[in-house]
């Protein structure tokens, strides 16, 4: 009743009835053994701010983990967000190593990949026990400013905002309220209703999967990775050709990557070239969560596949690729798709073995073979370059190598 907006005055009275109909049919006259009189006096207003911000939170969320990249205090507040059961102090003064967390979202945007060895903080807030009170009132402002500028309105920002957003949104998703007992504890102010339900015994399992799916809800607007598996025979064009007719605003929207190698053979004395897929059967689809469920379904009534989730369940969620590993899979493979931006850098770097030219000096225009490299304390690196198979030399440059040119 306190969800869905009802009055306290008509909950009062609708709890008072019901406390009367228990005395009368169990015999019990005190309040001690009746359930419903502890809900007689509740006074809890309704969270009627955190249901409304959820839906403008959500379409915010790609700013908000653009932020992230270069704002700590951002990423702490999506760190709170997709974590109910962390408090602000223990975000704050988390190691780099002891980040332990189901959500994929979440390793993309703190890069957990590229943290240096060294770092003590998962997030770089210059962090002492004199400066913590200066540090919750300085996320408090960064998050309630960059909440506003997206239309969220929480008021002043709290340890609890966090948690009674994720609340919110994990009961807009289907997560029942003893399950939320058992994610969260402490519950916040707006939903100290709640205690009043036993929690459930979930297994680390189903917490998990229940964090991700709230994370995922958070996140619908968000494009991702998806890897969609064919059945045998069925070409990755003809499957991308079915998904833009049945779908073209999606398909105008959504990026398929579906990278191939030309292989050669002679046949005689000619040469066939051939272009084959790279991992053959499988297509990649980048796409907003709602559009990877109207691609399965697309694919499931061609039968021309699927895509592929995180357990053989039918129910289960979609399996997300991260986009650092997709953007590593796809340096590896030297094909990009259209959303990712390659700065091409034309450096190579003179090594052993690389055939180079000097530029400039006494000797320039003399070719040789770099046979060895060392610092010296007066350059920065030691050239041994043999110019031919009968005349050796070393040669001094400072770096950057400006006297030097591969061939």
């Amino acid at each position: 009743m306190i969800e869905k907006g009802i009055a306290r005055s008509s909950r009062k009275r609708y709890v008072g009835k019901l406390k009367t109909l228990y005395e009368e049919y169990s015999g019990a006259d005190g309040s001690k053994d009746n359930p419903f009189a502890i809900l007689s006096d509740s006074d809890t207003p309704a969270p009627h701010t955190a249901i409304e911000n959820t839906a403008t939170l959500s379409k915010n969320i790609d700013t908000l983990i653009a932020d992230a990249k270069t704002r700590p205090s951002i990423a702490l507040f999506l760190y709170l967000l997709f974590n109910p059961d962390t408090s602000l102090d223990e975000a704050i003064n988390m190691e780099a190593g002891n980040m332990e967390t189901p959500v994929e979202l979440l390793h993309e945007i703190l890069e957990t990949d590229a943290i240096h060895h060294r770092r003590k903080y998962l997030f770089a807030l210059n962090q002492s026990h004199k400066r913590m009170p200066q540090l919750r009132r300085e996320i408090s402002c960064s998050v309630e400013l960059a909440l506003a500028r997206g239309g969220v309105k929480s008021g002043p920002f709290q340890a609890h905002t966090a948690t009674e957003l994720w609340i919110a949104q994990a009961r807009k998703n289907g997560i029942t309220i003893p399950e939320i007992r058992a994610m969260i504890p402490q519950l916040p102010p707006a939903y100290r209703f709640m205690d009043n339900v036993e929690p459930d015994n979930l297994s680390p399992d189903i917490k998990n999967g229940i964090l991700r799916h709230v994370a995922n809800a958070f996140g619908y607007n968000t494009y991702r990775w998806y890897a969609i598996k064919l059945r045998r025979g069925i070409p990755g064009s003809t499957a991308i050709k079915a998904i833009k007719e049945k779908l073209p605003e999606a398909a105008w929207q959504t990026n398929f990557f579906y990278p191939e190698i030309e292989t050669a053979r002679r046949d005689g004395k000619k040469i066939i070239r051939l272009r084959s897929p790279l991992i053959p059967g499988i297509i990649f689809a980048r796409a907003l969560p709602v559009q990877a469920q109207e691609i399965d379904r697309i694919l499931r009534g061609q039968r021309y596949g699927r895509i592929l989730r995180q357990n053989s369940s039918a129910k289960a969620e979609f399996s997300v690729i991260p986009q650092t590993d997709m953007h590593m899979f796809q340096c590896a493979a030297g094909q990009f798709s259209a959303d990712m931006k390659v700065e091409i850098i034309r450096y190579a770097p003179i090594q052993v073995g690389r055939r180079v030219r000097i530029t400039n000096g006494p000797l320039q225009g003399l070719e040789g073979t770099v046979t060895g490299t060392r610092t010296t304390p007066t350059a920065d690196l030691l050239f041994a370059i043999r110019l031919s198979s009968s005349l050796y030399m070393k040669w001094q440059a400072a770096l950057p190598s400006t006297s030097l040119e591969l061939i």
